[in-house]
């Protein structure tokens, strides 16, 4: 008899868990008949193998709860979820529940019932500001399932030395990503409304218009690049609450001609494939899916050094826990110094200058930039799905033969 797995998460909707969730939901082993449990049906965007499963208990698709608190302050709308989900996990014989995000991972931590459990930690959690109930939400997650899997080395350490997390039921498993896919349809056509930005370099950042994902440095150091790089733009692909404010820094700095918002875009590949720079501008990630993926498209990447992902992704033989005070020429890309997570350190103009210089000298040098191009497109390929999906079906094997 197939073994029954589940995987529970919010949406399927243009984040880089849902990515995942549809990367091994489509190409796990067809051994498993599996489950896509979803917090709120109603946002699929990615492809999903398996039986759809909504566990919200609203009628009208509302979803009280937010993405990432672990501990919701509305108690009674947490005990209906829960409720739902381990009714859904029984109702269905689900032998193996792997759950994204925080909320997901608290009610797969709570669920009662005989199945398997494995949390995805996506985030640098120490980056993320949280209140006492959050922290012990996390803490309680790592200590009562059978398996936590964290999405790089630092997410790793940061759990085991600031939450408790268990070293021995701990993985280290990056984010798979469909390379040939990526690829493919970085060959498609762009819209002709669009083909005016790419009448000169193109910076390109592809995020989610956010405070921690630092598009507001990119934007106050464009003038500085435009300096050296008259024609340079920048590209920002995503939405999100800081969309008006960005614009407004823009028009402010002079630059709101040259700072192109195009929004979520189904298929982002096909711009950055025409970009000249990718640029990952975070205060914190977990493992940023954007920026392998951009380097699948063999675009030169520039990277802050936060924490976690980029630089076990452009320096993989380097310390984990090294943070860089300066530029620094990698393998595999380009990290310059994080700016600090509250966004409020002196030198913030120093680190900006910098990244402005190192972009001046990727979008000017031809050579350079083909050279961090095509060791980007080498790296990217240790992320595929040949490499990282058979490291999750050892994974699950595993503990579905321990009884």
């Amino acid at each position: 008899m197939a073994k029954r797995i589940a995987f529970l998460a919010h949406t399927l909707d243009g984040g880089g868990a849902e990515r995942v969730v549809s990367n091994l939901s489509c190409n796990l082993s067809d051994e498993y008949e599996m489950y896509v449990m979803l917090l709120d049906p109603d946002r699929v965007v990615y492809p999903y193998k398996g039986s759809m499963i909504n566990v919200n208990p609203w009628s009208d698709g509302s979803m009280p709860i937010g993405r990432y608190n672990p501990m919701p302050y509305n108690m009674l709308e947490f005990i209906q979820i829960l409720y739902r989900v381990r009714r859904e996990v029984m109702r269905n014989n689900i032998d193996l529940v792997i759950s994204f995000l925080e909320v997901p991972n608290f009610l797969n931590m709570i669920g009662l019932g005989g199945h398997k459990r494995i949390v995805s930690v996506r985030n640098y959690m120490t980056g993320k500001k949280k209140d006492v109930l959050g922290n012990f939400g996390i803490r309680m997650t790592h200590m009562f399932t059978e398996r936590s899997v964290a999405v790089s080395k630092v997410v790793k350490l940061d759990l085991v030395d600031n939450f408790g997390g268990d070293e021995g039921r701990m993985e280290v498993i990056y984010n798979p990503v469909d390379i040939e896919e990526i690829r493919s349809l970085a060959q498609q056509p762009i819209e002709d409304e669009h083909r005016h930005i790419f009448e000169g370099p193109v910076i390109v950042n592809m995020a989610r218009l956010a405070p921690s994902k630092g598009q507001k440095h990119l934007v106050r150091m464009l003038p500085a690049v435009k300096e050296s790089v008259p024609d340079a733009r920048l590209l920002l692909i995503g939405e999100g609450p800081s969309g008006e404010e960005l614009r407004r820094l823009a028009r402010e700095l002079g630059v709101e001609d040259d700072v192109f918002f195009i929004g979520f875009q189904r298929n982002p590949f096909r711009y950055i494939a025409m970009s000249s720079v990718f640029v990952l501008s975070s205060y914190f990630e977990g493992f940023p899916n954007a920026l392998v993926e951009a380097m699948a498209c063999g675009v030169p990447a520039v990277s802050t050094d936060c924490r976690s992902g980029p630089r076990e992704i452009l320096s993989p033989d380097s310390d984990p826990r090294s943070i860089t005070e300066e530029v620094e020429r990698c393998p595999h890309g380009i990290l310059v110094p994080a700016w600090d997570v509250d966004g409020t350190k002196d030198g913030a103009d120093a680190r900006e200058s910098m990244m402005a210089e190192v972009l001046v000298g990727t979008l000017s040098d031809g050579s350079a930039s083909r050279c961090y191009g095509a060791a980007a497109a080498r790296r990217a390929e240790d992320f595929s799905l040949e490499e990282i999906v058979p490291r999750w079906e050892r994974l699950i094997e595993g503990l579905l033969q321990v009884r």
